[in-house]
């Protein structure tokens, strides 16, 4: 049965990722002012499906909302005169953090509830300040960084509190700091990444606190052989963390083996892995060059990147690193494109992944979505791409994506330039999944050898009663283990130990790897 579907889904994959797609919404809508310049736009989204955006403008923060089942209001200002540089983060329950450097770089930050207004900004740093990234965990926990004076600094503001008061993580030459938090409870950690300078060269540092504790000393990820610039994090439920930046070598302006590697360190070890190259090298600048990185729900990662091996067209890439396994091979999302870049990718709680990138078609510059699944069997193959622009000049991306009731939001902004001004617009979409299975339950049972016994534990459910469904994907522990035909509602997971804790999930899936919100059960 295994071998069947699997031969199924490869034959029914790119027809059926091309009609799954995500329906986004048109035209873009302009949600910036008017003949005036909007430059930087952000995005955030919460679990609900709300989103907020926010943009410089006339040298002021500004912002809107979008409900998920409503329309972008107005905009407001946010910031005094001056500013410019917004990071933005919401939680699950549509609270909102805003930060950006002020007059002088000072580091500002505001909030707002989901339908309350910004709050009146707070300073966060001292002058001379650059880079501002905030992060988010799932209880609203907040975590500031950025560069000044070649060190990091950091605030921390816990759900309901104040911000905690400056830190400083000492460094050399620090810039282009990345955030995030993950994990729950008592385990939630934060961690952040940077580029600064060891012994002359260019590498990519870390530091992590659990958020009552304090920041470690700075450790050197990449290979201090090379040069390593532009790193990304993302953290998982877990704490389990993941970065990626690009190393190369340059010899005068001749850069070589620019290749994207990836450390991950796990929570259970605290330890981060040693370095390891997920594409092969290129040779372009890697200070023009975009990558990022994300956890799905199950602890799943995806990393997207851009890449060039001409030095004039740029390749889009991916690829997935299934929970405790390895990164796959990667995968080209575009191909030799003259301005394939800046791509943003949006992993949701199920696998479902979208992506979104600037591509030229040989009039005009677009934006272009796709999406992918990076939890189970093809997760590494991607959709046909959908151009959510309008107009012959579109750049510089952000995207979001949720999943509630049932349903899949997500909304993207970005730059269009109009042959006069500089303009935010935005798209939102949604699409309604697949019907996940229901009653999942699971028994144990033994067969004794004499000398052994044999545990083994099976799982029941109620099929999916949707129409589109091909299948069954089965987690043990949040880890793809196998897959099932439509018609069957039952799998045996052998050598299993005597009551030993374990959690299993179910997920319906179409022949093109369009897959459910998860059912679980845990036992005993």
């Amino acid at each position: 049965m295994k071998k069947i579907l699997s031969l199924m889904f490869t034959l029914f994959a790119f027809f059926h990722l091309q009609g799954g797609n995500i329906n986004w919404s048109s035209p873009p809508v302009v949600i910036s002012g008017t003949n005036i310049n909007a430059v930087n736009p952000v995005l955030a989204m919460d679990s609900h499906g709300n989103a907020v955006a926010a943009w410089a403008e006339n040298n002021l923060i500004k912002a809107s909302s979008h409900p998920f089942s409503g329309s972008w209001t107005s905009e407001v200002i946010v910031s005094a005169t001056g500013a410019s540089s917004p990071s933005l983060v919401m939680d699950a329950n549509g609270n909102a953090t805003l930060v950006w450097i002020g007059a002088s770089g000072v580091i500002f930050a505001s909030t707002k509830t989901l339908t309350g207004n910004w709050s009146t900004p707070t300073s966060l740093s001292n002058s001379g300040a650059s880079t501002p990234v905030i992060g988010v965990d799932g209880s609203g926990d907040v975590v500031a960084a950025w560069a000044r004076a070649g060190n990091i600094e950091t605030q921390t503001k816990l759900f309901g509190g104040n911000w905690q008061g400056r830190t400083t993580i000492t460094s050399t030459a620090a810039a282009n700091p990345a955030v995030a938090i993950g994990g729950s409870g008592t385990g939630t950690r934060a961690f952040v990444v940077w580029q600064g300078t060891s012994g002359g060269i260019p590498v990519v540092f870390a530091s992590t606190k659990l958020l009552s504790g304090s920041w470690a000393s700075q450790l050197v990820l990449s290979n201090t052989s090379n040069n390593a610039i532009n790193p990304k994090i993302a953290v998982d439920s877990n704490a389990n963390a993941i970065a990626v930046w690009y190393e190369y070598n340059i010899t005068g302006v001749s850069y070589t083996n620019v290749t994207v590697q990836s450390s991950g360190r796990l929570a259970a070890t605290g330890a981060w892995d040693n370095a390891v190259a997920l594409s092969v090298p290129g040779i372009r600048n890697p200070s023009a060059l975009c990558a990022n990185v994300a956890f799905d729900g199950f602890g799943n990662a995806v990393a997207v990147w851009n890449t060039s091996f001409d030095d004039e067209t740029f390749t889009i890439q991916s690829a997935v690193q299934p929970l405790n396994s390895q990164w796959s091979n990667p995968q080209d999302i575009i191909d030799s494109n003259l301005y394939a870049y800046s791509e943003a990718i949006a992993a949701t709680n199920f696998g479902d992944t979208l992506g979104v990138y600037m591509y030229y078609n040989g009039a005009n510059l677009l934006l272009q979505s796709v999406e992918s699944n990076i939890n189970g069997y093809l997760n590494n193959v991607w959709s046909v791409p959908l151009t959510i622009s309008a107009g012959t000049d579109n750049a510089y991306p952000k995207m979001v994506a949720t999943v509630n009731n049932n349903t899949m939001y997500s909304a993207v902004v970005w730059s269009h330039f109009d042959g006069a001004h500089t303009s935010v617009v935005a798209v939102t979409g949604s699409k309604s999944l697949l019907l996940p299975p229901s009653n999942l339950s699971v028994v144990q049972s033994s067969s004794n050898f004499g000398v052994f016994t044999v545990y083994s534990n099976t799982l029941s459910w109620t099929a999916s009663t949707d129409p589109n469904a091909a299948g069954y994907l089965i987690f043990r522990n949040g880890l793809f283990i196998d897959q099932v035909g439509a018609g069957v509602t039952q799998f045996v997971d052998y050598n299993r130990v005597n009551n030993g804790s374990v959690v299993y999930s179910v997920t319906t899936v179409d022949a093109g790897q369009s897959q459910s919100a998860a059912v679980s059960v845990s036992f005993p």
